[in-house]
C-alpha cells in the first residue's frame, strides 16, 4: 500500500468517525430537552395549569436526526469533492 492510499484511507476514517461524533454530540444536546417534563406550579386550589405551546417531544427528535443525517451526508460530500479533487490531480500527473 503506498503512502498516499494510507493517507487517503486515515482522512477517510476520520471523516466518518469526525461525522459520527457530531451525530452523538447532536443527539445528546437534544435528549435533555426531549425528555424535559413541565413541573406544575404549587397551587392551593388543587387544579393542575394548563400549559399552551412548546415543542413536542418527537418533534425535537426528529429535528436532531434531521440535523445528524444532514451532516453525515455534508462530510461524505465533502469526502467525495475530495477523491474528486485528488484523482484529477493524479490523472493530470499521468498524462
Amino acid at each position: 500500500m503506498s503512502k498516499s492510499s494510507t493517507s487517503i484511507r486515515l482522512r477517510r476514517c476520520t471523516t466518518a468517525i469526525a461525522g459520527l461524533l457530531a451525530s452523538i454530540v447532536a443527539i445528546c444536546a437534544a435528549a435533555p430537552a426531549a425528555f424535559a417534563v413541565p413541573l406544575p406550579a404549587p397551587d392551593d386550589s388543587g387544579a393542575a395549569p394548563v400549559v399552551h405551546g412548546g415543542t413536542p417531544t418527537w418533534e425535537i427528535a426528529l429535528i436532531a436526526i434531521g440535523v445528524a443525517v444532514a451532516f453525515a451526508l455534508v462530510s461524505l460530500a465533502a469526502v467525495a469533492v475530495m477523491q474528486g479533487r485528488s484523482t484529477a490531480k493524479a490523472q493530470r500527473a499521468l498524462s
